[in-house]
C-alpha cells in the first residue's frame, strides 16, 4: 500500500512538472514617471509559475505601501517584498516615490517550486520628476491657424477694391 502511494505521489508530480511551462513575470509600472511623494502601483503579470516565490527589491528611497496579494503570502523585509505564489496570475503593490527628484531600478526574481528553476524578471527604471510649472508665455492665446489666410485674402481684397477705386478716377 505504501508503494503505491509513493507512485502515486510521483505520478501527479511527474504530471505536474510535465504541465508547466517556462515560468515568466513581467513587471508593469504605471505610472513609470511618478510625481514625487505621489503613489503608484507596480503589476507583476504572472505566467508558468504554479507554486513558488517573488523577490521584489524597491529602490532606495521608495517606500512599499501596500498590496492586494493576500497577508499571510507577503513577507517584507527593508527595501524587499516577498510574495508566495499559489496559481496566481496577476499580483499588484502600491509604492510611494521619493519627496524629490531622482530615479530608481525596480529589480526582481522568481523560484519556481515545482520544476525548481528560477529566473529575473526584466529591471524597470523610474524617473521621478517634479512637473515644471507652466511659463507665462504658456498662457497667451495663439491665433488658429486659418486666421493668417483669412487675413491675407481680406487685405487682398481690400487693395483690389482700392486700386479698382483709383483707376476710375
Amino acid at each position: 500500500m505504501y508503494k503505491l502511494q509513493i507512485s502515486a505521489l510521483v505520478i501527479v508530480a511527474i504530471a505536474v512538472t510535465g504541465m508547466a511551462t517556462g515560468a515568466e513575470v513581467t513587471r508593469i509600472i504605471v505610472p513609470d514617471n511618478p510625481a514625487p511623494g505621489s503613489t503608484f502601483d507596480v503589476t507583476l503579470r504572472i505566467t508558468g509559475l504554479q507554486v513558488g516565490g517573488i523577490v521584489e527589491r524597491i529602490p532606495d528611497g521608495f517606500t512599499f505601501v501596500s498590496t492586494t496579494h493576500p497577508r499571510n503570502q507577503t513577507s517584507i523585509s527593508g527595501q524587499n517584498v516577498i510574495f508566495a505564489v499559489l496559481n496566481e496570475t496577476l499580483i499588484t503593490y502600491s509604492v510611494r516615490a521619493p519627496a524629490g527628484d531622482g530615479s530608481g531600478i525596480f529589480r526582481g526574481e522568481w523560484y519556481d517550486a515545482l520544476n525548481i528553476t528560477r529566473g529575473d524578471t526584466e529591471s524597470k527604471r523610474v524617473n521621478v520628476v517634479a512637473t515644471p510649472s507652466p511659463s507665462p508665455a504658456a498662457g497667451t492665446p495663439v491665433p488658429a491657424p486659418g486666421f493668417y489666410l483669412i487675413t491675407g485674402i481680406v487685405g487682398l481684397i481690400i487693395a483690389a477694391y482700392y486700386r479698382r477705386r483709383r483707376g476710375n478716377e
